[in-house]
């Protein structure tokens, strides 16, 4: 440390304090800048493992301590765009436009941050400066998205309706008394068909009223007595909010069991479904169903349930994931001697990969646990344990064959509804 002479003039005396002072203020700024640096190597760590956050805290950090150099905007840029702060991402990417080499990245990334807004024209425009980028990979996304936004215009304004049907041929080696939830011990194979239909009758998908229906029908060789039809039609009306899609609406079901008529279903539900990142999603919904019996015999069955579930969804490329929990309460008119109002709890995983552009492999499983209330002569709980492996072959764009094989055990405190089944089926299906 410096220490002034014994001795001094008034003069020098000042003329040291002005020097030694000097010599302070050429060390702060070293240290600020050392400590800035500290900070944004910090930001880099979190970033690499992706807590968006807590890498923010220490870019803004370096930032107020001096630092400004384009690599620290570029994450903080990318760090709020990945928080939805599309607003400071945009701020921060803009300050990237004064660097010649990393403008046609910012012009990029901005126009990834006008698409995030719902802003198609400053994203068009922020897509064709960087698309002149001598980057040839920055051309080449920036190419890829403005055709995308073209494509999207077009197919919104002419394609509002779509339909899909399948026809599958399988066994089931021990089919199952619907009504009762009785398994017969009977084996017998079957025909099953299906054709669905959606389309939007004003505004958009995302955002109007759409109609949306299904037939199925299930046809057993030997055996008509088991055979099913059900068929839906329902009206819904979209709206987005922020990061929620959401989706409410009511329809109507009629089903016939053998050949009788077996139900009248009206139905509400509610649904919203939230965008966590690119390809990850989270969906609740809720349903409530009034069932009413069409046929004196199963009248026991009548009356309401209720179904909430909670699903995580995960869409990309390579395969897809979806992950659910579901609570269902029934309030049925019963029997004296057995309860058909079951409290249901069920927990599904599905996964599907891609091994080629043409094939697809994947299964799930699911556990559910069913407890009805007690009368006198039963005191019954279910644990069904469910398992599949499924196949897909895709011939072109609009039709695909797959086969499917699926087991399922159910055990119950009541010996009448223990039994294992075992079916399978191959199929072709078709879109347009």
């Amino acid at each position: 440390m410096l220490k002034p002479p014994h001795s001094f003039s008034n003069l020098s005396l000042v003329r040291y304090v002005l020097l030694l002072l000097a010599s302070f203020s050429l060390l702060l700024p070293a240290t600020a800048m050392a400590n800035a640096s500290k900070d944004f190597n910090s930001g880099i760590k979190y970033f690499k493992h992706a807590q968006y956050d807590k890498a923010i805290q220490s870019f803004e950090h370096a930032r107020k301590k001096g630092l400004q150099k384009p690599a620290l905007y570029y994450n903080l840029g990318v760090s709020y765009f990945k928080t939805r702060n599309y607003d400071k991402a945009n701020y921060y990417f803009k300050q990237l436009l004064r660097f010649k080499k990393l403008k046609s990245l910012a012009e990029y990334n901005l126009g990834l941050v006008a698409l995030k807004n719902n802003d198609k024209k400053s994203a068009r425009k922020w897509f064709n400066k960087s698309r002149a980028s001598s980057n040839k990979k920055i051309s080449r996304l920036s190419e890829r998205q403005i055709k995308r936004l073209s494509y999207k215009k077009v197919r919104s304004s002419t394609n509002k309706w779509y339909n899909s049907a399948s026809i599958s041929y399988g066994n089931n080696n021990n089919i199952k008394l619907v009504p009762a939830e009785i398994a017969t011990n009977t084996s017998d194979s079957f025909t099953e068909l299906y054709a669905s239909t959606s389309g939007v009758l004003s505004g958009s998908y995302s955002d109007g009223i759409s109609l949306n229906g299904f037939a199925y029908f299930i046809n057993y060789a030997n055996i008509n007595a088991y055979d099913q039809k059900q068929a839906r039609l329902g009206l819904y009306k979209s709206k987005k909010y922020a990061n929620w899609r959401t989706r409410i609406g009511a329809y109507y079901e009629r089903s016939t069991f053998g050949s009788n008529p077996y139900q009248r279903v009206t139905g509400l539900e509610a649904k919203g479904k939230y965008k966590l990142q690119k390809s990850n999603y989270i969906s609740l919904r809720y349903r409530y169903n009034n069932i009413k019996s069409l046929y004196s015999p199963y009248d026991y069955l009548q009356g309401s349930r209720q179904q909430f579930r909670a699903e995580y969804l995960d869409y990309n490329a390579s395969n897809s994931k979806i992950i659910y929990y579901e609570m269902e309460v029934n309030d049925r008119q019963n029997l004296i001697a057995r309860n058909y109002s079951p409290t249901r709890h069920t927990l599904r995983a599905v996964y599907y990969y891609t091994l080629t552009k043409a094939w697809r492999i994947g299964g799930e499983a699911s556990y559910r646990y069913s407890k009805y209330q007690p009368t006198a002569t039963q005191n019954r709980q279910d644990d069904r344990l469910r398992a599949a492996v499924e196949a897909r072959y895709a011939l072109n764009k609009h039709w695909k064959i797959n086969a499917r094989y699926q087991r399922t055990d159910n055990s119950s405190t009541d010996s009448l509804y223990t039994y294992t089944q075992s079916l399978y089926y191959v199929g072709v299906r078709t879109s347009f």
